[in-house]
Order: structure tokens, then C-alpha cells, then sequence
């Protein structure tokens, strides 16, 4: 990479992490470290933004006047969030493309593609203060010591629920837990015809929405430690473990299950077991499973 256009990169992330680029949601910026980038360029890629006046006042306006006063062409690409990932996987393999990568998420996963952005929150930190620890976090790795990414902002993703509708099942400041959202939903669906609204789908809301319930619940995924996963659930909850740890060892079979817990809408076993045998005898199952040495 040459030094004039490294500069380019991080002189264009100090001014615009104070202002333009501050507007984006959740987003963590990355720059490809790449041998061969054309000089006094510098080609961005980032999400559609869901305000298309923004859009049109970054790409048109911003980066024009920034790209005249720093004697830089500036070139913005919008994509799709949905396709994102794909494209920076294309361009990694590639070893040719955009400067700076705009993602909506941390992206640990192309850190060896990446220039240290130490300099850049060092900068900022002497002219703004401290960055707040969920932006470190989110583009530092302590192994490596190396911070791959610079995140300009952050959004919070809050519940949002009706007042008037929960107030009239017996709950007049919402609910409080997810175990209220299940009873109560379901009684508002009854009774007023009114689903509660959680996504299903392959996206990024969905994926919050649903880590949200997991965690709540003591549940957890790792690709790469099943075993450690459920391990850890038993640290956080006991119910419904027992049948976990039966069928971790059979792991086809237990992944298979998956869809019939859905189909049954219970969040975890621990919902589906009281459902089939009953309260009084799941506890009881429960404890019995707990002081057995098989599952210890």
C-alpha cells in the first residue's frame, strides 16, 4: 500500500467520524490492506442507507467536498446489507476493490485484510475523548493487539411494544421478561387478533432478535463447541438440560429435533417438556436427571 493513499484513508475517517460518517447505523469500517491501490483515489462501499436523502448527500455532496479539499476522487458504491458479506469475500479473494468497507456488524473475520486503525482512534480520542467501550470492543482484538476495524457509531435495536394492548391483559408497563411476552402475546392475539411481531427471517434483525431470546434463556451457539455450549447452559439454568445432554451424543438426531421445537413454539425444551409430561412430573424428572451420575 503507498503511504499518500494510506494517508488519504485516514485523514478521511478523522473528519468524517466527527460528522458524515457518524450518521450510519452500527457500522464498523474496514480497509482492506492491499499492494497495488491506484493513487489519489479513494473508493468507498457502503450499505443502501433505509433514508435515501442520506445517500444522496454522501455520495454527491460530502465526498465531493471533502475529495477537493484533500485533492482525492472519491467514489461511493451501495449495495444491499443482504449482500454485504458476499462482496467483501468476492473482493478479499480478489485482492482488488473498495478502500474503505463499510459493514453494519463487527467483521472479525477479515481482520488479515486490514490495516491497524490504532492512529485513527488515537486521533479522535485527543480531539473528541475516549471511545466508548461497545466500539473498542467491537473492532479490537486483544490476541493480535491489533484494531482491524473503526467504528464510527452505534444503534441500540430496543423492544417495542404497545402500551394500550398489554395494559389491558395485565400489564400496564409491558412486559418485563420473555416469558411475559409469550403469555401475555398470546392472550392479546385471543383476545384483540393482534400477533406479537418477531422476525423469521434470513436477516440481521431476525439474528438480534432471536440471539436476544437464546441468551435470555441461558442458550448460546458456537459453530465449533457444541458440547461447549451446553456445558455452559448448565451453569446458567437447569431446565430441560437433562434432554439436552441425552442427545448432544447424537448429534444428527438432536439437530433433527430443532424443527419440531419450533413447529411446537417453545423457545427451549425446557418449554416443550412440561407441555408433554407436565409441570409436576418434569420437576421431578428434572431432579432425578440432575443427581444422576450419567449426566453429570
Amino acid at each position: 500500500m503507498s503511504d499518500n493513499l494510506s494517508v488519504n484513508r485516514r485523514r478521511f475517517l478523522k473528519t468524517t467520524a466527527t460528522g458524515a460518517v457518524a450518521a450510519t447505523l452500527g457500522a464498523n469500517i474496514v480497509i482492506p490492506g492491499r499492494a497495488n491501490a491506484a493513487r489519489k483515489k479513494l473508493r468507498i462501499l457502503q450499505w443502501v442507507h433505509f433514508v435515501p436523502a442520506y445517500d444522496e448527500w454522501f455520495n454527491k455532496q460530502y465526498t465531493k467536498e471533502w475529495g477537493d479539499k484533500n485533492d482525492t476522487e472519491v467514489t461511493v458504491d451501495n449495495i444491499g446489507i443482504a449482500g454485504i458479506a458476499a462482496r467483501a469475500s468476492a473482493e478479499i479473494s480478489a485482492q482488488k476493490g473498495h478502500d474503505l468497507f463499510l459493514f453494519n456488524w463487527p467483521p472479525p473475520t477479515v481482520e488479515e485484510q486490514t490495516v491497524d486503525m490504532k492512529d485513527v482512534y488515537q486521533e479522535l480520542e485527543r480531539k473528541l475523548g475516549k471511545a466508548i467501550d461497545l466500539g473498542v470492543k467491537s473492532t479490537y482484538n486483544p490476541k493480535t493487539r491489533k484494531y482491524y476495524a473503526f467504528s464510527p457509531s452505534f444503534t441500540p435495536d430496543p423492544v417495542n411494544y404497545r402500551q394500550d394492548l398489554f395494559g389491558q391483559v395485565g400489564l400496564p408497563n409491558g412486559p418485563q421478561t420473555w416469558d411475559e411476552v409469550r403469555t401475555a402475546g398470546a392472550r392479546i392475539k385471543k383476545q384483540f387478533g393482534n400477533p406479537v411481531g418477531i422476525g423469521l427471517a434470513n436477516e440481521i434483525d431476525t439474528g438480534m432478535a432471536m440471539r436476544t431470546i437464546m441468551y435470555a434463556f441461558g442458550a448460546g451457539t458456537h459453530a465449533d463447541s457444541a458440547v461447549g455450549v451446553v456445558a455452559q447452559s448448565y451453569h446458567l439454568g437447569m431446565a430441560g438440560l437433562w434432554y439436552q445432554w441425552m442427545q448432544i451424543f447424537n448429534t444428527p438426531f438432536y439437530w433433527l429435533l430443532v424443527s419440531v421445537f419450533r413447529r411446537a413454539r417453545c423457545l427451549t425444551t425446557g418449554d416443550t417438556a412440561p407441555r408433554r409430561c407436565g409441570a409436576v412430573w418434569f420437576s421431578r424428572c428434572t431432579v432425578c436427571r440432575s443427581c444422576c451420575p450419567y449426566t453429570r
